[in-house]
This record gives structure tokens, sequence and C-alpha cells, in this order.
């Protein structure tokens, strides 16, 4: 497991008493945005068989993120994040490759392949875009 997923299950842990009530909370959360199809078996992303989302509701979901936390979401297009002796470094290799990116995220599951959720502001105007099973990072 990697070390985001054990912080994950802490936080979930720690918010709901355990991992799956979490992910219980997370899909009525889920259903009270408009997204239908996602269900939430964990608080990690990892595979499990009835934990879905379709990449429209990702980008319906990233939308809400750059809506309602607005102060929170220039952390997004930070090359790297100092936090006390660890530095953590952006894994979407778009930011400051392609000029308006600022954000989301990037994963990779086997079950799944490599993914990544863009969005960019040029001119006024926001783009979110959602790739899913590629392959190779390098292909994400």
């Amino acid at each position: 497991m990697v070390a985001s997923a054990g912080a994950a299950i802490s936080i979930a842990e720690n918010m709901a008493g355990a991992e799956d009530l979490f992910a219980a909370r997370m899909t009525e959360q889920a259903r009270a945005l408009g997204l239908s199809k996602s269900t939430f078996k964990n608080a990690t992303g990892l595979y499990q068989p009835d934990h879905v989302t379709t990449a429209r509701e990702l980008a319906l979901l990233a939308r809400h993120i750059i809506q309602e936390y607005p102060d929170y979401y220039g952390y997004f297009a930070l090359k790297e994040f100092p936090y006390r002796k660890h530095k953590f470094t952006n894994r979407n290799p778009l930011i400051n490759l392609v000029a308006g990116i600022d954000g989301l995220k990037t994963g990779f599951i086997k079950e799944s392949g490599y993914g990544i959720v863009a969005s960019a502001k040029q001119e006024g105007r926001r783009l979110i875009a959602v790739l899913n099973g590629c392959n190779t990072a390098e292909e994400r």
C-alpha cells in the first residue's frame, strides 16, 4: 500500500470511526452533488469491484471543487509543497508545461490503468478534461 492510501484510511477512520462508514458517507455526499453513478467502497480509491465512478462524474466533482473551494484550489497548481521535513512533488506533468493548467489529479490503479483529471483556464474560460485507461504514465 502506498503512503497516501495509508493516510486516507487513517483520516477516514478518524472522521467516521471506520473506513467503510466513511465510504458510505462519501457515496451519500456524491448523491447530494448529483453524482448518481459513483459508489465508494473505500477511502483510497484503490480497486474494489463495487467502487465505481465515471469520467463525467469526475469532471463534475472537479468543477465542484474549483467553484466551492477557490481558497484551496491553488494548491493543485503547486509544483511542490513543503510540509514540515517533507517536500511533496506534484505528479501532474501538465503543470507549467501547458499554459493555464492549474490542477487537479493523476492516478494509477492496476485494474484500470493511468488517469488524469486536468483543468485549465485561459482567457476567462475553464476546461476540465478526464482521461482514464492509459497504459503508461507517459501516455497519460
